[in-house]
């Protein structure tokens, strides 16, 4: 027997939103796996269900909405939704199957046909554990043993592991040995797309309502079979734009230090002497401006100058922690404002943000090179925040020319602290700086630019240029103080078509930054 489960513990709302044809990626989850299956179960939180009048549907909450599902589909209400508690009932429900398919159901596609041959696969070699690779993510389900959920739950005793994506295969990857894994190859890999059909964001929602009408038959309104689904998404890299999940504000122009790896952005400055420092309602019309455009977006600051020398720096966090949805990441030298202070506000936000401190070195001397003064202020800083804030704190060096020889001291030094550790390649700004980068990171063959499809830069008089590498704005976008998010996104569209073309202009031409990811 082959048993279905499908996951609605952790969907969103956009799940039960129709993606263009009056179906939603729940109806299309339930439906696809009640195909391949004898019975299907869906896994709900209490009082998520309950069936409707007339007895012939079932009704499934999501946020303020609702979606239908027929009345025949099994419902099982988890009260844990820890790894450990779904871990429990999966054991619970698998122990009469043969094998258990299981997939989210925010995801709405699933190709009958490769995830038929996962199926017999899985049984024909008797794994543990089976999955396609290289498709983009919620293609196709993962199968699993019915002793699997048992087995992992040992890996999980004792933790605070949660029940999100891929969360199955995080665990075992701990003991991956122990167990027998199957996986079948996507015949093109597009995993460096990053590409995620699942509507858990509205970026992804949006993305999915993009290729609905693509990747599903006209006719019959099924997920077409595999070849006719990778040269959908092979020949539609267009599509892939769809909303900025990364909004990096510079909210001061102040710096204690002057960098040598940096460009000069003040050169040409109009602005009165002295730094500027963006106003908070200012940075709050912003941040609210991108909570109602990208709801799921992370806000970055800052752009250029010490986000911590900003007068209200406590209240720009407040500003975005203070928005569901978004999250927060901030970038400093650990010079500027005392520690304790930031402790503080990083225990009272937790994992709504994300510090980085920039140090490049472990030895004075290299870190004034660099850097100039402070170094004492800032590993003091670094190392105080790592050891109250471990789980959100991180440490970061630029690998170029001149740290290259000191980089493995600074990553023995920093591991015996923490994992976080963060090397960062160096940047020449398009050829603006001289060439100082230590080796060529740069893909075989180039693909449109991460920053242009995921990006917005917003320098302190609301002016976006076109990426953090145009530092004179010479190839702005438009103004935020004066134009919308959609206006201003929507500037950036030609970029990307020209570059999905395989044309590469203007500043683009030298770039070697379009392969770095943010969020």
């Amino acid at each position: 027997m082959v048993l279905a489960i499908i996951d609605a513990l952790h969907i969103r709302s956009y799940a039960g939103l129709s993606l263009g044809d009056g179906s939603s990626a729940v109806e299309r989850a339930v439906g696809s796996a009640a195909s391949l299956s004898d019975e299907l179960v869906l896994l709900v939180r209490p009082q998520q269900s309950e069936a409707t009048a007339d007895s012939t549907t079932m009704s499934l909450k999501l946020g303020d909405g609702r979606v239908s599902l027929p009345a025949s589909v099994k419902v099982f209400e988890v009260r844990d939704t820890s790894a450990a508690g779904v871990l429990s009932v999966l054991t619970e429900l698998s122990a009469e199957a043969e094998a258990v398919l299981y997939k989210r159901a925010d995801e709405p596609w699933m190709m009958a046909d490769e995830a038929s041959l996962i199926l017999s696969e899985h049984v024909k070699y008797r794994a543990h554990y089976s999955f396609a690779d290289g498709y983009p993510a919620g293609s196709t389900p993962v199968v699993l043993s019915p002793s699997l959920p048992r087995l992992l739950a040992k890996l999980v005793e004792e933790s605070d592991d949660t029940a999100v994506a891929d969360w199955l295969f995080t665990i075992l990857q701990r003991d991956i040995n122990s167990f027998d894994v199957e996986t079948l190859l996507s015949p093109v890999d597009f995993r460096m797309l990053r590409i995620t059909f699942r509507c858990d964001t509205r970026a992804n929602f949006v993305l999915c309502s993009r290729f609905q009408a693509i990747l599903c038959d006209e006719a019959t309104g099924s997920v077409v079979p595999k070849d006719r689904y990778v040269r959908a998404v092979e020949s539609n890299y267009g599509r892939l734009r769809t909303l900025p999940m990364y909004m990096s504000v510079e909210v001061t122009t102040a710096h204690p230090q002057k960098i040598t790896y940096l460009p000069d952005v003040s050169a040409g400055d109009t602005r009165a002497d002295g730094p500027a420092n963006m106003p908070v309602g200012r940075f709050r019309e912003l941040v609210s401006g991108l909570s109602s455009y990208s709801p799921e977006a992370t806000v970055g600051i800052c752009t250029w100058g010490e986000p911590l020398l900003h007068p209200d720096f406590p209240a720009l966090v407040e500003a975005v922690c203070d928005t569901q949805g978004l999250s927060l990441l901030v970038e400093t030298s650990g010079i500027g404002r005392p520690v304790a202070e930031i402790v503080e506000l990083a225990k009272r936000y937790g994992n709504r943000v994300r510090w980085i401190v920039a140090l490049d070195a472990i030895e004075e001397d290299t870190y004034r090179e660099l850097r100039g003064d402070g170094f004492p202020e800032a590993k003091a800083f670094a190392e105080t925040l790592i050891a109250e804030v471990p789980a959100y704190s991180y440490v970061q060096a630029v690998r170029m020319k001149e740290t290259e020889a000191h980089l493995e001291t600074f990553w023995r030094y920093w591991k015996e602290k923490t994992d976080h550790i963060i090397i960062q390649k160096y940047d020449d700004f398009c050829g603006q700086l001289p060439p100082r980068k230590v080796t060529d990171l740069s893909p075989v063959q180039r693909f449109p630019c991460w920053h242009n499809k995921r990006d917005l830069y917003v320098r302190i008089d609301g002016t976006v240029p076109r990426c953090r590498e145009d530092i004179r704005s010479d190839h702005a976008l438009g103004n935020l103080y004066e134009q919308s998010f959609e206006d201003i996104w929507e500037a950036g569209e030609a970029v990307h078509r020209d570059q999905v073309a395989g044309r590469y202009t203007e500043i683009c031409e030298n770039c070697d930054e379009y392969y770095t990811f943010n969020f």
